[in-house]
């Protein structure tokens, strides 16, 4: 007659899974906090001004820097918006139409539309697949900026200059809502974005507060003053940024509060990660000839500390993430870098992070536990 073995199932220990849970936050802690940041893309011959991805984060529209790059230099003025690939830095399309100026570009988050709008005062909407015009084009009378997308693709909004807003439905650009915008010392928004859910709408008047909306009924749901111990930094709908020589002061829009600060930092550009987990800041300081070379850091938002810093050898305009966290471009003068968190390429390296060692102590006790797990079972 065979002997059957016997088999016993192998519990584990309430020990067990709680090691596994802490061995699990401590090795993605590790990972996201101190994985550097590698350069993967360059796009050189491009001087850009605006910077925004596709949701997929595969592709970039850019606008050209309006400003003069040097003193005494002559404007530069491009009447068109740049597609480029993200992992190639190929250009994939110069969008046309404007007779003016691009002052920005937008993707939206499906990629399914592009919106540039100009100092022509007009906002264009383009095919986000094959880069063609669409007959949607809205005229604003705002020669600065004052034209958003929202993040669905389905809106879009723009602040004129007798202090209305106006919020057209895409792709038809029928007119859904016009409400004032009132403001004792300009009639537009400079600075226009709705928030994540598309119930509000915020702009910022370059010489006076930042003032959020309700997108149906157009009644006024906060006011955040910047003046006069702050200036504007810009808005994405959620979060106001502003700024003065030695503070950033983060306020929520939904309400006007101030949500933190950060001190001794001067920053004239920033940009929030779609989690809201990260920051961005980016250094420009003006010489006699021009700008010292930039320097971008990338922040914690709970720990309001600095996670890494990228120091550039020329001066910077804009910064932006990827909608997933996981990519940066830095529009500098005539390139764009395009930056990656990845893991460290020498794991040895690692030996030199605390993390690390927590992480390995938390693996080794998770090993005996699991093996006296076993010896139980047996």
């Amino acid at each position: 007659m065979a002997v059957q073995p016997i088999r016993r199932r192998i519990r584990f220990s309430l020990r067990s899974l709680l090691l596994c849970v802490l061995l699990i936050g401590g090795a993605a802690m590790l990972y996201r906090n101190f994985a550097p940041w590698v350069l993967v893309t360059k796009i050189s011959g491009v001087n850009a001004g605006t910077l925004s991805f596709s949701g997929d984060g595969k592709r970039l529209v850019t606008s050209t820097l309006r400003e003069s790059r040097r003193p005494g230099e002559a404007e530069n003025v491009d009447p068109t918006a740049q597609v480029w690939d993200v992992s190639t830095g190929e250009r994939l399309a110069v969008l046309q139409g404007h007779s003016g100026q691009v002052n920005g570009a937008q993707f939206s988050r499906d990629g399914k539309y592009i919106l540039s709008f100009s100092v022509d005062g007009i906002a264009r909407l383009h095919d986000g697949r094959t880069y063609q015009p669409m007959p949607l084009v809205i005229p604003f009378e705002n020669s600065f900026g004052g034209a958003c997308l929202a993040p669905s693709g389905r809106w879009v909004a723009t602040s004129s200059k007798n202090a209305m807003c106006r919020i057209y439905s895409v792709p038809d650009g029928k007119e859904v809502e016009a409400f004032a915008t009132p403001s004792p010392n300009a009639g537009q928004f400079n600075f226009l974005a709705f928030n994540r859910d598309e119930t509000l709408i915020t702009g910022i008047y370059l010489f006076d507060d930042a003032q959020t909306y309700r997108c149906k009924g157009g009644e006024r749901a906060a006011t955040t003053p910047l003046k006069p111990s702050h200036i504007v930094g810009g808005t994405d709908g959620d979060w106001i940024y502003s700024k003065n020589e030695t503070t950033i002061r983060i306020s929520d829009a939904a309400t006007g509060n101030t949500l933190f600060t950060l001190n001794d930092v001067a920053a004239p550009e920033m940009a929030a990660s779609e989690d809201y987990q990260s920051l961005l800041t980016l250094t420009r300081t003006p010489t006699d000839d021009g700008y010292e070379p930039s320097d971008v850091v990338v922040w914690d938002v709970a720990t309001r500390a600095p996670r890494h810093t990228f120091h550039l050898a020329r001066p910077a305009w804009n910064v932006a993430f990827v909608p997933n966290s996981e990519k940066i471009a830095i529009a500098a003068r005539d390139e764009i870098y395009i930056h990656e968190r990845r893991r460290p390429e020498y794991w040895w390296g690692l030996a030199w992070l605390p993390e690390f060692w927590l992480t390995a102590v938390l693996a080794i006790a998770m090993v005996g536990s699991l093996r006296r797990d076993w010896r139980e079972a047996r």
